[in-house]
C-alpha cells in the first residue's frame, strides 16, 4: 500500500488547520482530527485522504509515492499526540 505523497500532505493540512481553528474558536474542533484517527486505525482508511482521491484522480501518475506503512504509523503518532494534547487544553 502507497498513498501519494499530495494526499499525505492534504491530511497534515487539514490537522493543522482544525488545531488551528480549534485554538482559536472552538475547542470541541480538536476532536476531528482525533476521531479521524481514530477511523484511520480502526479501518486502516483514511477518510481525508479517500475524500483528497476524487479530486486528484488525475495528477495520481504524476507524484511521487509514500510507502504506506512509513504513513500509517505517522498518521497514528500524530493523531495520538494531538489526542493527547486535545485533552489538555
Amino acid at each position: 500500500m502507497s498513498i501519494p505523497k499530495p494526499l499525505v500532505q492534504l491530511n497534515q493540512l487539514f490537522i493543522v488547520i482544525t488545531v488551528l481553528i480549534a485554538l482559536l474558536a472552538a475547542k470541541w474542533l480538536l476532536l476531528l482530527p482525533f476521531l479521524v484517527g481514530v477511523v484511520t486505525l480502526a479501518t486502516k482508511r483514511n477518510p481525508v485522504i479517500m475524500a483528497g482521491k476524487s479530486f486528484s484522480k488525475s495528477l495520481l501518475l504524476l507524484i511521487k509515492w509514500k510507502t504506506g506503512i512509513s504513513s500509517f504509523l505517522t498518521n497514528g503518532l500524530q493523531r495520538y499526540v494531538w489526542g493527547l494534547l486535545s485533552f489538555h487544553f
